[in-house]
C-alpha cells in the first residue's frame, strides 16, 4: 500500500539525484519513519550519485545517501529492472 507520508510507512523508496534542494526533506521524511523501518536507495544516482557524481555538478549532495543514513538494500542500475527493484521489496518481508 503506497501511504501519504513516511510517518506511516514501513519503508522509504528513494529513487533519483541526492541534491542539496532535497537532502533535507529526505532526511526529515527518514526521521519520521516509525521504527523498525527501512530505506531502499534505488538506481546509481540515488545510491552514490552515479555519473553525475563523477561529473562534480554543483548542488549534488557531497556525500551519498549511507552517509547520511542507514541504507538497507540498494538497488544498482541506472535504471534497475523492473526485477531487481520487485526483488528488494520482496527481501523486506522476509
Amino acid at each position: 500500500v503506497v501511504v501519504h507520508s513516511a510517518r506511516v510507512g514501513d519503508f522509504l523508496l528513494v529513487a533519483g539525484l541526492r541534491i542539496d534542494a532535497n537532502l533535507d526533506w529526505v532526511l526529515t521524511e527518514i526521521a519520521a519513519m516509525p521504527q523498525p523501518s527501512a530505506l531502499i536507495t534505488v538506481g546509481d544516482a540515488a545510491i552514490d550519485g552515479g555519473v553525475y557524481a563523477r561529473e562534480e555538478l554543483p548542488g549534488l549532495a557531497p556525500y551519498p545517501l549511507s552517509h547520511y543514513a542507514i541504507v538497507s538494500i540498494t538497488v544498482p542500475g541506472t535504471p534497475p529492472t523492473p526485477q531487481a527493484i520487485l526483488a528488494a521489496l520482496a527481501a523486506l518481508k522476509r
